[in-house]
């Protein structure tokens, strides 16, 4: 058996459930509506993978090291408090989201592990066994209460990712600096004073950040030698008015807002063009503020998006024709224009509809682009959805948004996942929101908080209870949604449907937009429009003049009106809508095409990416169209050129049987070239 899902379970149901189960079964997911697992559970003998996440369980039994063939357990998002002795194939540890203390020493035991992500607990230490863990390769452990760190961390030399923020830190072992394989270090929100030396010149350590700590002179002075493969140096205002920060810098003011990372830059620092000066160490505010709420990796989002936003590559007035929202009519109608009558194979017909029709953008609109605004970076490190709740930190998100955004003419609020989800419960606050693929009740989602079922019922509601208050005072919404699971989450918040954008393919909607160029445009579009009313213009967008639904569904899964906005994606990026009804919108659902599908240019079948010929009429030639193709490149980068101790460091890990062919093969070439 390769898999089971459990419904969820009260103590009762079980003891049914469980003999059921085979003892070979290969993964079991399940949600538990009860504090505890059985012992039961490990007479799963063969079991090598068990996900219990985002449950209200305390306790796991005592027994788990009894499955031997354990390599993957996911238990983030409950309630646990200790961990009892775990199995010794362990390869991931995730347990993220739970009040956990501390981590058990035996964790040194498990030789094959290569990721511990425990993040967002309340661990004050961990054991010095973790330096016995050959293979790790990730290592999460920001959002705890954590005071030092094992000396013998640097005997980690697999080590990439190390996250250390939002903790207790007064110092790092000097061994840090021996991490020759790391690459991303996360420092902010502790306080530090000093640092080992050198650790910004490691072969290949790309983001370094380290804002909100006291740091010294001598340590800044340290930093600001960064070696070349540094991409990002995170520096707050305090720290650049004592030290010169180097041109990778990316510098803004912290704000006092306790474990929250709340960062606020102007978008020109985002990333600093040659000869910008870093932002003062004295507090300044433009007119227009974006607020980017990270998801629920507990680490800053937005802000890569938001220096290319502020680029100039794309000119408002090309912003506003590529995304021109144009409505071309109503679907059914499309469909009959590309298929002719009849409702034979309707799925196939749909997919094609939604992608074929779709006019091009003619690009190369030159213009005004947008002039500068601040963007606050959030990061609820704490993983608790931006909630307070009495057994987790007391972010207080709500108070203190309200009052920071009167420093503002116009608020624009951002957020996919769980920052979606904070972006659509403060909106109350903004001008504008616009949230990608966000979760809108907790009672569902299957990435959530361990929070008391009660809890995730209360903040669900009072989302919602939040949304209908803009909506009334008249806050703009747009509500970026693919065909999957997170469509279900649109149906039920209280929005009127013409700021509901639907879009016809399957995956992270937000990562879509941005791979295939549309994303760029659409926040220029957006940005643009809040700056003009910030500069007293006249708004030229239409008005919503639907009102949000009465029941407690936005539309009826088999109505056959076509009153929902379907999003059509021409060449090179054109955005333009049409208006599909629920019963077709179900239907495309059921087999929403994905990335780089294809459809046929003789039948106009679909087809998936790695198929070589059409499934209905086996042409094999060039495609009448393909999903979501990249059309606008991302902005180049400066190059960065190799160091020595980089190159060295890449062929060190060249496999021995690799590096004798290329070494043989150098020789053999070397020679003709003599003769």
């Amino acid at each position: 058996m390769s898999g089971l899902h459990g419904p969820p379970l009260d103590a009762a149901a079980e003891d049914e459930w469980l003999p059921q189960v085979p003892q070979q079964a290969r993964a079991c997911f399940s949600v538990w509506a009860h504090g505890r697992l059985k012992g039961r559970m490990c007479l799963l003998l063969a079991l090598p993978r068990f996900v219990v996440s985002c449950c209200p369980i305390r306790r796991l039994p005592s027994q788990l090291c009894k499955l031997e063939q354990l390599w993957d357990f996911y238990i983030d998002g409950n309630r646990l408090g200790e961990l009892p002795q775990l199995p010794p194939r362990l390869n991931g540890l995730k347990v993220s989201g739970n009040l956990l203390k501390q981590l058990p020493n035996a964790l040194g035991g498990c030789l094959d592990m290569a990721n511990i992500r425990a993040y967002a607990n309340q661990l004050e230490s961990i054991p010095d066994s973790i330096c016995e863990l050959p293979r790790v390769v990730e290592m999460s452990l920001q959002g705890n209460r954590l005071e030092r760190l094992p000396a013998g961390l640097g005997a980690l030399q697999q080590l990439q990712y190390l996250s250390l923020h939002d903790n207790n830190l007064r110092s790092l072992p000097a061994s840090v600096s021996e991490l020759r394989e790391l690459r991303w270090l996360y420092l902010y929100n502790n306080r530090l004073q000093d640092l080992p030396a050198g650790l910004s010149r490691l072969p290949l350590v790309e983001r370094l950040l380290v804002e909100a700590n006291p740091l010294s002179e001598a340590a800044l002075a340290d930093l600001g030698a960064a070696g070349r493969s540094v991409r990002v140096l995170g520096l707050d205002a305090a720290q650049a008015a004592k030290v010169p920060p180097p041109p990778v810098a990316s510098v803004g003011w912290m704000l006092p807002w306790g474990r929250l990372y709340a960062k606020l830059q102007p978008a020109s620092q985002l990333k600093r063009r040659r000869g910008l000066a870093p932002c003062p160490a004295t507090l300044t505010h433009q007119e227009v503020l974006v607020v980017a709420f990270a998801a629920s990796q507990a680490e800053p989002e937005w802000l890569g998006v938001l220096s290319q936003v502020y680029s100039g590559q794309v000119s408002i007035a090309e912003a506003e024709a590529q995304i021109s929202m144009d409505c071309l009519g109503g679907f059914s109608e499309l469909m009959r224009r590309l298929h002719g009558e009849g409702t034979e194979k309707l799925n196939e017909k749909l997919a094609s509809t939604a992608w074929l029709l779709g006019p091009p953008h003619l690009s190369g609109q030159n213009g005004a682009v947008l002039g500068d605004f601040d963007v606050l970076s959030l990061c609820d490190t704490g993983a608790q959805w931006y909630c307070d709740v009495a057994e987790r930190e007391q972010l207080q998100l709500e108070s203190k948004l309200r009052e920071f955004v009167k420093n503002y003419r116009r608020v624009i609020f951002l957020g996919v996942s769980m920052g979606g989800f904070a972006a659509l419960s403060n909106s109350h606050l903004a001008n504008s929101v616009l949230v990608f693929g966000p979760q809108t009740d907790l009672t569902l989602s299957h990435l959530r908080p361990g929070f008391s079922p009660d809890d995730l019922q209360r903040h669900s509601e009072n989302m919602r209870c939040r949304v209908r208050e803009a909506v009334a005072a008249g806050v703009q919404f747009q509500y970026h949604v693919a065909v999957e699971e997170h469509l279900a989450y649109a149906r039920r918040v209280p929005l009127p449907l013409s700021s509901i954008f639907i879009h016809p393919i399957e995956g992270r909607i937000a990562r879509l937009m941005e791979k295939t160029g549309i994303l760029w445009p659409l926040l220029v579009r957006s940005i643009a429009r809040e700056q003009k009313l910030a500069r007293g213009e006249k708004d030229k967008w239409p008005k919503a003049e639907d009102k949000p639904p009465s029941g407690f569904f936005a539309w009826d899964l088999d109505g056959k009106e076509e009153v929902l906005q379907l999003c059509l994606w021409g060449a090179a990026g054109k955005l333009s809508t049409c208006k599909i009804s629920g019963q077709n919108l179900t239907l495309l659902s059921k087999s929403g095409p994905r990335a780089n599908d294809w459809f046929c240019s003789g039948c106009l079948a679909h087809n998936v990416s790695k198929a070589s010929s059409c499934k209905k009429c086996g042409d094999s030639g060039p495609p009448q169209g393909v999903v979501a193709k990249a059309w606008r490149k991302h902005v180049p980068e400066e190059p960065v050129p190799s160091s020595r101790a980089s190159v060295l460091a890449r062929i060190r890990r060249l496999p021995w049987r690799t590096l004798g062919l290329v070494l043989v093969l150098l020789w053999l070439a070397l020679r003709r070239r003599l003769r």
